[in-house]
C-alpha cells in the first residue's frame, strides 16, 4: 500500500545555533533532542499537518477526525507517515493519492499537506530544540 513521506532538513544557520548549544551541554546531547522530539516537536508536527488535510465530500470516516497517522521514533529524527494498519476502509493508505495528486479522475495536482504542515511549524521546531538545550545546560550549570 502506498505511504506519504516528506524529507525535511534544517536550514543551514539553524544548525550553527544548535551547535553552539550543543558544545555547552557535556552529557546527554542525544537523549535531550531524542526527547524534545519525541514529546513535544512530534505531536506539534502532526496537528500541523492534520490541519491541512484534505476532506472528500462523500461523509466516510475521515482521517482529518481520525488518528491517521503513525510516528516511528529513531536516533534524532522521527517519521511521520500514513497509517497502513487495518483493511480497506480502516486504513489511511489513501491519503497517498491527494498528495501525489493521482489516481483521481478530476485531475487534481498534488495536495503537498505533509509538506505544507511541517513548513508552518519550522521555526517551532528550531524554537523547541534550542529550548530543550538551553534547559539542559541550566541543569548542567547547577
Amino acid at each position: 500500500m502506498p505511504v506519504i513521506k516528506q524529507n525535511f532538513g534544517l536550514k543551514y544557520e539553524d544548525i550553527e545555533k544548535l551547535n553552539k548549544k550543543l558544545l555547552k551541554i557535556n552529557e546527554s546531547k542525544e537523549k535531550t533532542i531524542n526527547d524534545c522530539l519525541k514529546e513535544i516537536t512530534s505531536p506539534k508536527v502532526t496537528r500541523s499537518v492534520t490541519s491541512f488535510l484534505p476532506v472528500s465530500e462523500k461523509g466516510n470516516r475521515h482521517a482529518k477526525k481520525s488518528k491517521w497517522y503513525e510516528v516511528e521514533y529513531y536516533n534524532l529524527s522521527f517519521v511521520l507517515s500514513n497509517s497502513l494498519k487495518g483493511k480497506r476502509g480502516t486504513s489511511f493508505y489513501y491519503l497517498y493519492y491527494p498528495a501525489t495528486g493521482t489516481g483521481t479522475s478530476n485531475k487534481k495536482g498534488p495536495n503537498d499537506f505533509l509538506g505544507k504542515g511541517i513548513d508552518k511549524e519550522y521555526n517551532n521546531i528550531v524554537s523547541d530544540l534550542l529550548n530543550a538545550l538551553d534547559k539542559k545546560i541550566e541543569e548542567e550549570l547547577r
